[in-house]
């Protein structure tokens, strides 16, 4: 009979396992229920894309017609009027226009923008409006506008509906107006060539532009309908125009060119294009058409009830697989439990172990980073002796003459003898002088080195004085080998690092040159180099010494590895520059053996390393 809490304990993960199965089964039949509207949506996608590019295609081929046709028109009366003089223009006018069928108007107008000849055209009929009914046109605007040009230019109006004494013809009749500025070449002299197109063909081709579940309609920046579906709003400025008529949709124009499958609040889908249309040579004469190709709202919400159905399917076979995953959970958790109160119990064996372990590293690493700062400490320690006991025997060399001075002027003093105090004592004092600031020298760098490795904040610093500062530092070190050591680092890399991480980095590589790299009473460089990228310093400890011992050669950074354990090494310091390197310095470290013979140690280094990086001794599971 199982205990309550084994029955618990079952139940739990019974009741984990049927959670997951669930959400998997939704996960599962949302994916196929998503991938599915995607897939018909982007079929739909490629019904507007069609729909767009015909209908751009033929507005710009129209466009192009125009501007084509317009100048063939202005050559084909040059030509005649050149040709037979005696022809009449307006005979010459009505000849030429009856060619083109679109055309509503031809007109002649003088540089002051009184009309010259005016022809009406309805399809090959073609008119002339008698001279007691030509008018002044100069306070149209695209009057204005083909005046302000230079002879040979080619202007473009907008589109809009033809009128006449200010009145909209009926039916509408959409039209674009050509304006082509005639150099004085001309037989009839410098004038404007307007020709009148109309657009009523492209527009019903466009409105009869159709694919199985879209049409295209088309608008200006008004905005307003030029083609719709209710004829109604068609022309009718604002009123009803595009931002209300597409929801929410419109504003996504003001971020791009183009919307692609935009599925409207009220379920209607919408793919717009702009199209700019250059009226003139100008850059900024341009006007701004949008085709919008639209599908009803029925085609969305028919689209996810097919999609519900697989959705579903596939969400049920989940959760069928489900419950055969839990019969079979259930039926081998009893035998999961005993195993689990088995592991535990060693579970809790190996954590005590472990932590005892830790403590024991921890307090090594404690050690090492310690024996550093002693190094350090007795060091500075030991330069200082020199300068200070000079300053010491300066200032009591002057004391001792001090005195007898006094002595001798009490007994009388010569000038001699004040001339040879005064030298004495300027001697005395430079030397004195200049030991006291060869030790302040080294307190400061010795200074530097325990604030940077107290602080726990990046610091920008410079490289070259922080390599200087841990070189100093260890010079009664380095005074005993038959080592020397050279730097190579230009003055300008800065860091904004943590110098006292760095230098400690440095210093366990220079002891470990100098404890491992050369053989006793064998002589030796090792350079420090430094070679800056934009982003990251390379920095290189290299020497020519004996290289890297075969045995040690592939387990170099792990902990307790070392090749000179009888020598009091903890095998701790070669890994705490790589933990101090790849987790606080965001970098990494390599090294290779030069051609000649050596190591070099190559850290790759960030110029700014992240401010989230901790300065405490890492202590990672690796070295247990």
């Amino acid at each position: 009979m199982p205990s309550l809490k084994s029955v618990l304990f079952t139940h739990s993960r019974i009741l984990w396992w049927v959670i997951s199965f669930v959400i998997l089964a939704f996960l599962a039949g949302l994916i196929r229920y998503e991938r599915k509207i995607d897939s018909q949506l982007a079929l739909l996608n490629n019904e507007h894309l069609n729909l767009l590019a015909l209908g751009n295609t033929e507005f710009n081929r129209q466009l192009g017609d125009i501007r084509n046709s317009t100048r063939l028109l202005n050559s084909h009366v040059h030509d005649l009027l050149i040709q037979n003089k005696n022809l009449q223009a307006e005979k010459v006018f009505l000849r030429v226009g009856a060619t083109l069928d679109n055309l509503s108007q031809l007109r002649w107008l003088d540089l002051q923008g009184n009309e010259v000849i005016r022809i009406n055209y309805s399809g090959f009929t073609a008119k002339s409006v008698p001279q007691k009914k030509l008018q002044n046109k100069a306070h149209r605007p695209y009057v204005n506008a083909i005046r302000s040009t230079l002879p040979g230019s080619l202007l473009l109006s907008e589109l809009s509906l033809n009128r006449e004494s200010g009145q909209v013809f009926l039916p509408y009749q959409p039209t674009i107006r050509a304006m082509l500025h005639v150099p004085a070449t001309h037989p009839l002299g410098e004038g404007f060539l307007i020709v009148n197109y109309r657009l009523t063909e492209l527009m019903e081709y466009i409105k009869d532009l159709r694919s199985p579940h879209a049409a295209l309609y088309m608008a200006d920046d008004t905005p307003q309908w030029l083609v719709y579906s209710d004829p109604a709003k068609e022309w009718s400025g604002t009123a009803g125009g595009p931002p209300v008529d597409i929801p929410d949709t419109w504003q996504q124009l003001d971020k791009t060119n183009a919307v692609s499958i935009y599925v409207a609040r009220n379920l209607e889908i919408f793919s717009i294009s702009k199209l700019s249309i250059q009226l003139s040579e100008r850059a900024s004469d341009i006007k701004t058409l949008y085709f919008i190709a639209r599908t009803p709202a029925d085609f969305y919400q028919n689209l996810r009830k097919e999609a519900l159905l697989p959705a579903l399917l596939t969400a049920l076979l989940i959760l069928m697989v489900g419950a055969v995953v839990v019969y079979r959970e259930l039926r081998a958790s009893q035998r999961i439990q005993r195993l689990s109160h088995r592991l535990a119990a060693e579970k809790q064996e190996l954590q005590a172990a472990l932590a005892i372990q830790k403590k024991l590293q921890n307090e090594l690493v404690e050690i090492e980073k310690m024996a550093s700062l002693g190094m350090l400490v007795a060091g500075v320690a030991h330069e200082l002796n020199t300068p200070l006991g000079a300053a010491i025997m300066s200032i009591s060399s002057q004391q001792h003459r001090l005195y007898e001075l006094k002595e001798q002027l009490e007994n009388g003093l010569r000038k001699s003898q004040l001339d040879q105090f005064i030298m004495d004592n300027d001697a005395s004092l430079q030397l004195a002088l200049s030991n006291l600031q060869r030790a302040s020298g080294l307190i400061k760098r010795f200074k530097r080195l325990s604030v940077d490795r107290g602080s726990e904040q990046l610091t920008r610093f410079h490289l070259r004085q922080n390599v200087n500062d841990i070189v100093s530092a260890m010079a009664p070190q380095i005074k005993h080998s038959l080592v020397d050591i050279r730097i190579d680092i230009s003055n300008s890399i800065y860091l904004t690092s943590y110098p006292g991480i760095l230098s400690q980095v440095l210093q366990n590589l220079l002891n470990n040159g100098l404890s491992h790299a050369f053989s006793a009473g064998q002589h030796g460089i090792i350079t420090i180099r430094a070679e800056r990228s934009p982003q990251r310093v390379k920095l290189m400890v290299e020497d020519n010494g004996n290289g890297i011992s075969s045995e040690v050669a592939d387990t170099l950074f792990d902990p307790f590895v070392t090749s000179g354990r009888g020598k009091g090494n903890s095998g701790l310091g070669l890994h705490l520059v790589y933990q101090w390197v790849t987790q606080i310095l965001d970098g990494h470290i390599d090294v290779v053996e030069t051609s000649g013979g050596g190591t070099t140690f190559i850290l790759d280094l960030a110029l700014t390393a992240s401010s989230s990086n901790t300065v405490n001794t890492p202590v990672e599971d690796d070295m247990i």
